[in-house]
């Protein structure tokens, strides 16, 4: 006996419509490596300049996202070098950092900046890495869309289960992802960083009645499985047995 699969438009429209959407949630992001790498969010920053003719260089203020900083820390000189540390408790946010310093060689005085991106992991985005990411969400999400699926069209209980398992831990992962992409890459956007983080940790924590229920589904399911082949053993085909027990 031949079985005809029909078409499911519907379902092939979700999966274009879901490919999209991650597509362009990836794109919102340059594929541009910086040349400078940028800072970590909350770790120390050291880093120096040089002058020909500075004999002393002051870091006066830092201009931080939401405020301004008076410093006023003298470089630590080596020969026509100038250091600088910067404790971590100044880089409590993400964004563009601006450190102006003044230099004198005795006579006259030169003011100038340095620029600092800071981010939550010190790196930026690369094609490779946004590459990554997309191929890894539609990967997981075909996984998903098929698990779901064949969720429903499963006569077994063995293979519900199965397709349950992996909907809700692929779903998991695709979250996870998506938490840690927008964390990592798109933090100026912290209400999509709360949305994802906060997504996860519910589905986290629905694990544990989720499992519960699996556990009952298959117990009823062995039950009726037994009761099934008493009837089959009694003469009742299988047909007959699902009848009898409704």
């Amino acid at each position: 006996m031949i079985t005809k699969y029909k078409y499911d438009s519907n379902y092939s429209n979700s999966m274009k419509t879901t490919f999209i959407v991650i597509m362009t949630l990836l794109f919102l992001i340059p594929f541009v490596s910086s040349a400078e790498i940028p800072h970590k969010l909350d770790t120390n920053l050291e880093f120096s300049m040089t002058s020909n003719n500075a004999s002393v260089c002051i870091l006066t203020t830092m201009n931080a996202p939401t405020s301004v900083i008076f410093l006023n820390l003298t470089g630590e000189k080596q020969s026509q070098t100038f250091n600088w540390t910067i404790l971590a408790d100044n880089f409590t946010k993400t964004g563009t950092y601006v450190f102006n310093i003044e230099c004198s060689d005795g006579i006259s005085i030169i003011s100038g900046s340095i620029t600092r991106e800071v981010t939550p992991n010190g790196i930026t985005s690369t094609t490779g890495n946004s590459i990554f990411y997309a191929l890894l969400l539609v990967f997981l999400t075909v996984i998903f869309l098929f698990s779901f699926d064949r969720l429903f069209k499963s006569s077994n209980g063995q293979w519900f289960i199965t397709f349950a398992i992996s909907c809700y831990f692929t779903l998991l992962m695709i979250i996870f992802t998506l938490w840690k992409f927008t964390e990592n890459y798109m933090f100026e956007l912290e209400w999509l960083v709360s949305l994802f983080s906060i997504l996860f940790i519910v589905v986290l924590i629905l694990m544990f009645p989720f499992i519960i229920g699996l556990f009952i589904y298959l117990f009823f399911d062995i039950f009726n499985e037994k009761h099934m082949r008493g009837l089959t053993a009694m003469g009742y085909s299988r047909e007959e047995a699902r009848n009898y027990r409704r």
